[in-house]
């Protein structure tokens, strides 16, 4: 279904599942945190690729904020492990670890843009 919502390019639908993945995700459901890592980074791919530059920024941003409810001090360095021991965090840890998960998926996305456009470490901040 996701497959077909990016394919088509069906940006409102994408966002909904999205919407729905974050509500899986606050329960702790780990495959569905995978899931909507690779969703986000589609739906940002597909504003890059529209050419609304700064939409895509803002969502990018957005993952950061809004993908990331669990938060685990492996993910930087072994995110194989993280992914199955991701659990709440506090508030206060949650700020060291933010800017880990978010350089972590900048590079994820600038991997999978690479296909599509120059990498441009500037623009992806």
């Amino acid at each position: 279904y996701f497959v077909s919502l990016v394919e088509s390019g069906r940006m409102q639908q994408l966002l909904m599942a999205d919407q729905y993945l974050s509500a899986i995700v606050s329960m702790c459901a780990r495959p569905a945190l995978l899931l909507s890592y690779q969703l986000r980074v589609h739906i940002y791919l597909l504003h890059l690729q529209s050419g609304d530059t700064t939409t895509a920024r803002e969502f990018l941003q957005n993952i950061a904020v809004n993908t990331i409810r669990f938060h685990d001090s492996l993910f930087g360095t072994d995110s194989n492990s993280a992914i199955q021991g991701l659990s709440s965090t506090t508030t206060k840890d949650a700020v060291t670890l933010v800017p880990l998960h978010f350089e972590m998926l900048k590079e994820l996305t600038r991997r999978t843009a690479a296909a599509i456009v120059e990498p441009d470490d500037d623009y992806i901040k």
